[in-house]
């Protein structure tokens, strides 16, 4: 009960008598105590029947009278006199409370308490209480029904017998006998003894806290943060439970971007080191074959180093493929054979799905060039394959198929499937990615591309893989077609416009002669701190005619050049990027406060975004990434000496 609405009814000549739903008095205003003879703590807590047996001489079921019946009554007070009473009881929203009227209408005998009242006074009184009451419930049902929160009450026995309007909303049903007639403890919490724990807890301390996921009708499975408490009358008696609940779904997706993010920046930095020193090592590999092949005494043996060679490039392969999921560098879009890029991606395909799973490549046999980020286009790749092998618990097939397709501006109007860009008329090269999965419906499919959507269950899923597809395809100017149904799997199709074959110019070579580009006399400075790839790149060096002066890092290269400034100039400094103590780009710094033109060449095997953090810029520095051939290697240093 409200204290606004015993205030109200404190204020009438007319007897109230307030009963809880055990059929013990609550409360009572002044006019009620006269009539009862006593104060109100001696009798607060007593059943009706009898407390109105021994001070009214009335029997208890009139509480039980419809509440439009007024009832005459003749009283015998517990001074034995008598009076002659109207009364009415009346129910209140919440059930918990009863309220019982009572009226004097033809005084007491040989006193002078109360007046006998005459029918309009006592239907203005009637009045007067009704809208006391109804201002309350009013009050009371505004609270309830306008918050924002879940509100829910329950009784002692854990059924729920009412639910405000937000509650209905989040659970996605339009009327409350629905969901009071469901088993909350199944059809909501999902887990019966959950529910329970919580009942016995704020049974035990009054209130419990509880974090927890709700089944809905047509949200799927959302987070909520609650409160449960024991509701108590006026008596201390336990009466119900109140229920406080809020939907922390979008919190929850906040902190999951957050842990993902923290924990993409750890395995970044992780695939950054191993990149690094992976590279390092394949430069070596990769650069002695270069050195064997030339001395070489025969064919057989030219083949076996070719074999080492493919195998680190493989390996280089590889480790590209790794740093694409941890990666936070600008987009670098280049022209690739589309069905290459799928055919280099099978092995690690079939390691990520899993023996159960059967993959079927099926590819063009024209190759179908597109215009991409190859690693982003990977990592779609891979996302998407992550996603059927899921989808298919029990084994199944994943296929992948390549082939042509022209746009025109009628296909632009064609469904199913729908496609998520408009498309400009022309031809695009198609992958199709599908499996035999569990599928989806209608309602899921609406969401697919929505970021931290998911349907797996809590822990396996970011629900990043679709949107990052999404975000991938259509900045390179294509669009996702998906088709699925329940029980039948997936398909999507990635359309990315196809392109002419890249040109000899736009890969970075000329129509020059190798050999003829490689060959020099200038002397160049180099600065790496991994011995065995600082010994490789100087004998490539030395082989094509240059002067090399090495150091290990940044200061000892410092000292080298103040040691050759007498006897001659630094044509070239091929330097790496991150070393100990001074980096490459703060030793390029240095000596270009001297000799501003000195050409720079930076190789490293980390990843751009790493290198970034050690004060090299990419708009303007020049970079040649490990693992890298001695031809590469060689069309780089005099492409910059002859600029």
């Amino acid at each position: 009960m409200q204290e606004p609405l015993f205030d109200a009814l404190e204020g009438l000549s007319t007897a109230v008598l307030v009963f809880d739903q055990s059929a013990r008095l609550v409360w009572s205003n002044s006019a009620g105590l006269d009539l009862l003879q006593t104060p109100l703590e001696p009798l607060r807590g007593s059943e009706a029947e009898s407390l109105l047996r021994e001070r009214l001489g009335l029997d208890a079921r009139i509480l039980e009278q419809p509440p439009t019946e007024t009832r005459a009554v003749d009283a015998t007070l517990a001074d034995g006199r008598s009076v002659s009473l109207r009364v009415r009881s009346r129910g209140l929203t919440d059930p918990s409370y009863r309220l019982l009227y009572l009226e004097s209408v033809g005084g007491i005998e040989e006193t002078s308490a109360p007046k006998p009242a005459s029918t309009e006074h006592w239907q203005q009184e009637m009045i007067r209480a009704e809208e006391a009451v109804r201002e309350s419930e009013l009050r009371y049902r505004r609270l309830f029904d306008q918050s924002r929160d879940i509100v829910s009450i329950s009784d002692h026995e854990g059924k729920l017998i009412d639910v405000n309007r937000a509650g209905l909303e989040l659970l996605g049903y339009e009327r409350k006998e629905q969901v009071l007639a469901m088993d909350i403890g199944r059809g909501v919490w999902g887990d019966p003894e959950a529910r329970r724990n919580v009942f016995r807890q704020a049974k035990t301390r009054g209130y419990a806290e509880f974090e927890t996921l709700f089944s809905t009708q047509d949200k799927g499975d959302r987070w909520v943060s609650g409160t449960m408490v024991e509701m108590r009358d006026d008596l201390d008696r336990p009466e119900g439970f109140l229920t406080i609940v809020r939907d922390v779904t979008d919190q929850r997706q906040v902190e999951d971007q957050l842990r993902q993010s923290q924990k993409m920046e750890a395995i970044g930095r992780l695939a950054g080191g191993i990149a690094h020193d992976f590279n390092n090592l394949l430069t070596a590999i990769t650069g002695y074959c270069d050195l064997l092949l030339d001395e070489a005494p025969n064919e057989e043996m030219r083949s076996y180093v070719r074999e080492i060679e493919a195998a680190g490039t493989r390996a280089s392969a590889l480790t590209a493929k790794l740093l694409t999921l941890s990666r936070r560098e600008k987009v670098t879009p280049k022209t690739i054979d589309l069905n290459a890029s799928v055919r280099d991606l099978q092995g690690l395909l079939r390691r990520l799905i899993g023996e159960d799973v059967e993959l079927r490549v099926e590819l063009e046999a024209e190759p179908s060039f597109v215009r991409v980020d190859p690693g982003q286009l990977d990592q779609t790749i891979l996302n998407l394959a992550a996603n059927a092998r899921d989808a298919m618990p029990k084994g199944g097939k994943l296929t992948l198929r390549t082939e042509t397709r022209w746009i025109t501006g009628h296909d632009q109007e064609m469904t199913p499937p729908p496609r998520t860009a408009q498309l400009e008329p022309g031809p695009f090269a198609c992958l199709t990615v599908s499996d035999t999965g569990i599928g989806m419906d209608a309602r899921t499919l609406k969401h697919i591309y929505e970021p931290f959507f998911t349907t797996k269950e809590a822990g396996k899923g970011t629900g990043l893989g679709l949107a990052t597809a999404y975000a991938t395809i259509h900045r390179f100017g294509g669009s996702i077609e998906v088709s699925s149904s329940v029980g039948k799997g997936s398909t999507f199709n990635l359309l990315l416009p196809r392109v002419q074959r890249e040109t000899d110019q736009e890969k970075g070579l000329t129509v020059r002669d190798a050999a003829e580009l490689a060959q020099g006399s200038e002397t160049i400075l180099l600065v790496e701190d991994d011995e065995t790839v600082r010994h490789l790149v100087r004998t490539q060096l030395q082989r094509q005619g240059y002067r090399v002066v090495t150091a290990e890092d940044g200061e000892s290269a410092l000292q080298k050049v103040e040691e050759t400034e007498q006897g001659f100039e630094i044509d070239l400094v091929v330097s790496d990027v991150v070393m100990p103590g001074m980096s490459g780009p703060a030793l390029a710094a240095e000596l270009r406060r001297n000799q501003p033109d000195v050409p720079i060449l930076f190789i490293s095997g980390y990843t751009g975004s790493f290198m970034v953090q050690h004060g090299f810029c990419e708009d303007t520095d020049e970079v040649l990434q490990k693992p890298f051939t001695a031809k590469m290697l060689a069309e780089r240093v005099r492409d910059l000496l002859d600029r």
